[in-house]
């Protein structure tokens, strides 16, 4: 069988769903949707690998803990994957992800976390489904992009002056670090 990922809208954030002939499969096809958020995973070259062992009581609790790890792992070591391979005995995983650093390559959304929102992990028709919502933290420039939207529609200048500078100044700050 062939290995498949998507994403697919939520009301507010963002679901990621990997497929296989395997429960093992499904893990990796799950955090290949999970990083596609993230970056083109096409241009991550598989340079850096990093060891990922997680334990929990069931596995849909081992699927948020694997996708919040791969998540935990890149953030530290701003890094991004694209290839992975796991193992899983009862609950317990061991897996690898390849990539590279983000340095150089053209991001797209952050995620903060995989959350328990539709949350599933089962066979059905021969195949094995693991899912759930991670929680995406729109890009700083098109977040900006949406409040100047919302302030030229809803509000005047002197509204936008009192409720959002605040909000501004905190935004620059984050911009001038992360830019």
């Amino acid at each position: 069988m062939k290995m498949t990922f998507e994403v697919y809208p939520h009301t507010a954030d963002v679901g990621v769903r990997g497929y296989g002939a395997t429960l093992e499969e499904a893990f990796q096809e799950v955090a290949k949707a999970m990083f596609s958020i993230m970056v083109d995973i096409s241009s991550v070259k598989p340079l850096v690998r990093r060891d990922v062992l997680v334990d929990a009581d069931d596995l849909d609790l081992l699927l948020i803990k694997w996708l919040n790890s791969l998540l935990a792992i890149s953030a530290i070591r701003f890094e991004v994957y694209s290839v992975f391979s796991v193992k899983i005995e009862g609950t317990r995983l061991e897996g690898q992800a390849l990539g590279q650093s983000m340095e150089g390559l053209e991001l797209k959304d952050e995620i903060k976390a995989a959350t328990f929102a539709d949350l599933i992990v089962k066979e059905e028709g021969g195949k094995w489904v693991a899912q759930c919502i991670v929680d995406v933290r729109l890009p700083t420039r098109r977040w900006i992009r949406n409040l100047n939207s919302f302030r030229d529609e809803r509000m005047s200048e002197l509204q936008c002056q009192v409720e959002l500078v605040p909000l501004f100044l905190v935004l620059r700050g984050y911009l001038s670090a992360y830019g």
